[in-house]
C-alpha cells in the first residue's frame, strides 16, 4: 500500500499560499481583481529558464524565489507588492568569466488597464482580466541586474598586477644571463672533454 504525504497549503498568515505549485511556471495566470478581492499573498519557486527574456542574461539556471501580495489602493485599483531573489552567474565584463551575484528586488506596482499613468507606482498595463507570474515578475528580475557586474577593482578573477622600478637592477635578467652561462660553461666542458678523447 503507498502512503500520500500531505501538504499544509496555508501558512500562519490567512490566504497564503507557501506550498510549491505544481507545474508552476512564468505563464501561471490571475484573475487580479479577484486576488486583490481576497488580500491574496503568494509564495512561488521557480526556474531562471521560465523567464526567457532574463535567462539570455545570465549563465545556466538558478531558482528564482518570488512572493507577491494583492491589494487594492486608496482608488480601488489593483496593487501588486512583492519580491523576487535568486542567485545566478553573470558575465564579468572585464574578464568575461562568470561571477555570482545575488540579485533581490522589492516592487508596488500598480495594474493599469485605462492607459492613465499615476506617477506615484510603477504600472503594469494590461488588456485583458488576467495576469501572468512572468508580466510581474521578469521585468523586476532584469532590472535588478546591475549594468557591471565588477569594477576593475572588484572582480575576483583580477591578476595580480606588481609594479617594478625601472631604475632598480634587473634580476630577472641576471638570472636569466647566468642560466645561459651555465649552459656555455657546460658546453665548453663538454667540448673540452671531445678534445681530450
Amino acid at each position: 500500500m503507498r502512503q500520500v504525504a500531505t501538504l499544509r497549503l496555508y501558512s500562519g498568515r490567512a490566504h497564503t499560499y507557501d506550498a510549491r505549485a505544481m507545474g508552476t511556471a512564468a505563464d501561471e495566470r490571475f484573475r487580479y481583481v479577484e486576488m486583490a478581492r481576497h488580500s491574496r499573498h503568494l509564495k512561488r519557486t521557480l526556474s531562471s529558464a521560465d523567464f526567457e527574456r532574463f535567462s539570455l542574461l545570465i549563465e545556466g539556471e538558478s531558482e528564482v524565489r518570488v512572493e507577491l501580495e494583492f491589494a487594492f489602493d486608496d482608488e480601488s485599483r489593483v496593487r501588486v507588492s512583492g519580491r523576487v531573489d535568486t542567485q545566478v552567474k553573470l558575465p564579468c565584463q572585464r574578464c568575461l568569466r562568470p561571477v555570482d551575484l545575488s540579485i533581490a528586488e522589492n516592487f508596488d506596482l500598480q495594474v493599469n488597464a485605462e492607459g492613465v499613468l499615476d506617477t506615484d507606482k510603477t504600472p503594469i498595463l494590461v488588456d485583458g482580466p488576467e495576469l501572468t507570474l512572468g508580466d510581474i515578475v521578469e521585468d523586476e528580475l532584469i532590472l535588478g541586474v546591475p549594468e557591471r557586474v565588477c569594477t576593475p577593482d572588484q572582480c575576483p578573477h583580477l591578476p595580480v598586477l606588481e609594479y617594478v622600478d625601472a631604475r632598480a637592477p634587473d634580476t630577472h635578467r641576471a638570472e636569466t644571463e647566468s642560466a645561459f652561462a651555465v649552459l656555455d660553461g657546460l658546453k665548453r666542458q663538454l667540448k673540452s672533454r671531445q678534445n681530450k678523447e
